[in-house]
């Protein structure tokens, strides 16, 4: 008789669990056939329940730790359900699913086998692997080092022409400064001759001429009378068609400022078309070229 209220015990407990198991499964397909942690697993379940047994898609899933289920489909079939459960294991390993349940059906017992993308053994850690540059780092590292070293015989080569070039350019500037002068002066003299009287225009005229031969002559022009003067012009501008015309146009502005000889404004101007025009031959016959103010 003690053992009666224990026998009533233990059908109560345990009959429930055996009466849920009002099915029969068929067969279990997963896809794809192997998966791996994370991966999106669909797995058909397809059941015969017993008759007046409701099978419906739960109403909500099972919590666990190493699975989550995330949606489940109920197919009726001829007199067969198809249960379709999308899971996504987060373990490794064969593991038991926990009990879904479907209506009046708890789907239990289906057992997974999830793969492991690591090795089942150890192995030895892989040593550092190379710095990884990206496209083009090679050859813009070849045109960097290039440029460094071909940019100093550049530098080098066109520094040494300009300086030659503008040695050059300062030379012959300098070469052509008294001619400068010579025509910035006659042009101030065109501008300012019939405000001028004879002797103030001829005293600056030949000033400016004496200086401009002293500078491309032989003699200091400056000091020297006109007679010494004169006898110069022919031996350092035989090449100029007007060297005896200078020579006359010495003598003549020496009358006008010693002998207060009257001079017309027609004669200024043929004198310094004359000057110009001796002038630049003088520098054509040197080398230099015509400067225009």
């Amino acid at each position: 008789m003690k053992k009666l209220p224990l026998l009533i015990i233990l059908i109560i407990f345990v009959s429930p669990v055996f009466a849920q198991k009002n099915y029969t499964s068929d067969k279990v397909v997963f896809l794809p056939q192997e998966f791996y942690v994370g991966d999106l697993v669909e797995m058909r379940v397809v059941i015969t329940p017993d008759p007046g047994v409701t099978v419906i898609r739960p109403e909500r899933f099972p919590d666990s730790y190493w699975v989550k289920i995330e949606n489940a489909e109920v197919n009726v079939l001829d007199g067969e359900y198809e249960l379709r459960i999308f899971l996504r294991p987060y373990a490794p390993g064969i593991r038991t699913l926990p009990g879904i349940q479907f209506g009046d059906v708890l789907l239990r017992d289906i057992r997974i086998q999830t793969v492991s993308m690591l090795a089942d053994e150890a192995l030895p850690l892989s040593p550092p692997a190379g710095q990884i540059l990206l496209p083009g780092t090679r050859y813009y590292i070849a045109l960097i080092v290039g440029v460094v070293f071909l940019l100093p015989v550049f530098f080098i080569f066109f520094w040494t022409k300009l300086r030659n070039n503008i040695h050059a350019y300062v030379i012959e500037r300098r070469r052509r400064r008294p001619y400068r002068r010579l025509l910035r002066v006659l042009k101030e003299l065109q501008d300012s001759m019939h405000e001028l009287k004879g002797r103030e225009f001829y005293t600056k005229l030949i000033d400016e001429l004496r200086q401009y031969l002293t500078a491309r002559g032989s003699i200091d022009y400056e000091s020297a009378t006109v007679r010494e003067a004169s006898a110069m012009i022919d031996s350092d501008f035989s090449g100029s068609s007007a060297s005896k015309e200078l020579a006359s146009l010495l003598r003549f502005a020496d009358e006008v400022k010693f002998g207060g000889r009257r001079v017309m404004i027609r004669r200024r101007e043929e004198d310094l078309v004359l000057l110009t025009e001796t002038a630049s031959e003088i520098e054509e016959a040197a080398g230099g070229s015509r400067v225009n103010l």
